[in-house]
């Protein structure tokens, strides 16, 4: 039986097998996993705490693509 983060991180596996969790942070209502230099965030987004450029909530992890300024993320080494 998958874990909580397999479960919600399993909708943006690249192939079969698992996906490599390189960092975990949490905060109030809302997780961020840095894997393989991609940032992935899920949960609550009231403020756009997430960095998805919405306030929609989240139930599954997302690929955050853009910085602030709409620039595409570099390979991201710590969050």
């Amino acid at each position: 039986r998958p874990t909580v983060v397999e479960y919600m991180f399993s909708p943006l596996s690249e192939g079969s097998g698992n996906q490599q969790i390189d960092s975990v942070c949490a905060g109030y209502g809302h997780t961020v996993i840095l894997s393989k230099g991609k940032v992935f965030t899920v949960g609550l987004n009231t403020y756009g705490q997430l960095g998805l450029d919405d306030t929609t909530a989240r139930i599954s992890f997302e690929l955050v693509k853009y910085d602030i300024n709409r620039l595409l993320l570099p390979e991201i080494v710590q969050i």
